[in-house]
């Protein structure tokens, strides 16, 4: 396996994952909503919008770690194809935990049942979230990443091209954004790209795991590229909290999450069980969180309501369960020898 050339090297990965996972919940929470506009609140946004391009990225580069040589493998293919029925089982079973929220909302905003019914199933095959599950766009989204993976490796393709197509789906999504947004002016006989992507994907943000997923796997063939990407980091940071423009703000914010993701991999962190936990926390956090969020405001303020309450009590309950499942699980695994 490739990965036997790297294996101290996922440790950095965990911690931040962590990181990033916590930055999930305040995106969702909105802990800083009083003060907006606050230098220090812009500078915050700009790293967690990170968060989930980070999570895409380390997918495709810890997949990519199983894999043998040659890329292309019946080995490879049967890899990626169990990881993308592990990714439907998961999106499948979450969304059913989610649904009760879902239909709770709809109701509660006036709608019938069976209205409620079809508009959760469009979004749960288009969109990836419902009312309060945001979140769980990524699963459909790494989905259908793992699906184009898996295509290009029945095609004998090579990593080396996940750039080009990842360039290719940027711009893709940029174009659907500028039309979801209106600013792009359709001609009325193309009026009906506008409808039909208002009545499916929405924007432009479910293509984001064709863009970065694919990367991550590219990046694990280029380790002098990733590693020197570091230098990245701070000047696209920089560049982000003075430049607004669309397309610049774009390219940076991409070799931002880049440059991050190198640092975590320059990290080079001795394995302790602490990362294990870690691990296993940030994807707890990621998909517990708006369950607990949701709880913590209708029991408290019967809405949902932003603040920092709602985020720190989010972060130490999910943190908590993770913790707690890490030691049943272990004990059972003594117990089973």
């Amino acid at each position: 396996m490739l990965s036997k050339l790297h294996e101290n090297r996922y440790c950095g990965i965990d911690l931040i994952k962590f990181i990033m996972a916590v930055f999930v919940v305040c995106i969702h929470t909105f802990p800083w909503d009083a003060y907006s506009g606050n230098s220090f609140v812009e500078a915050f946004d700009v790293l967690t919008q990170t968060a989930v391009p980070f999570f895409f990225i380390a997918s495709g580069y810890l997949l990519a770690r199983k894999f043998d040589l040659p890329y292309a493998s019946e080995l490879n293919i049967k890899i990626v194809f169990n990881r993308m029925k592990k990714m439907v089982k998961m999106y499948l079973m979450w969304t059913a935990i989610y649904f009760p929220l879902a239909i709770y909302s709809y109701v509660k905003e006036g709608y019938s049942v069976p209205y409620c019914i079809v508009v959760t199933a469009r979004k749960i095959i288009f969109r990836g979230e419902n009312f309060n599950s945001w979140m769980l766009w990524y699963l459909l989204s790494s989905i259908y990443a793992l699906l184009f993976v898996l295509v290009t490796m029945k095609l004998k393709s090579k990593p080396k091209y996940y750039l080009v197509s990842s360039a290719v789906f940027l711009i893709i999504a940029k174009i659907i954004n500028c039309i979801a947004w209106n600013e792009i002016a359709l001609p009325s006989c193309l009026g009906i790209i506008k409808t039909i992507i208002s009545y499916t994907i929405t924007d432009g943000r479910l293509i984001s795991g064709l863009i970065y997923l694919p990367l991550g796997i590219y990046f694990f063939f280029n380790q002098k590229l990733i590693n020197n990407a570091f230098y990245l980091a701070a000047p696209s940071f920089i560049v982000l909290l003075f430049v607004h423009n669309m397309i610049l703000s774009t390219i940076f914010s991409i070799m931002l999450c880049i440059g991050i993701f190198s640092f975590s991999l320059r990290l080079n962190l001795k394995d302790r069980p602490v990362y294990r936990t870690l691990r296993l926390s940030s994807t707890t956090i990621y998909l517990t969180h708006m369950y607990v969020y949701s709880i913590f405001c209708f029991v408290l303020y019967h809405e949902i309501k932003a603040g920092i309450s709602g985020f720190i009590f989010s972060v130490i309950v999910t943190v908590a369960v993770s913790v707690l499942y890490t030691i049943i699980k272990d004990k059972r695994t003594v117990k089973a020898y």
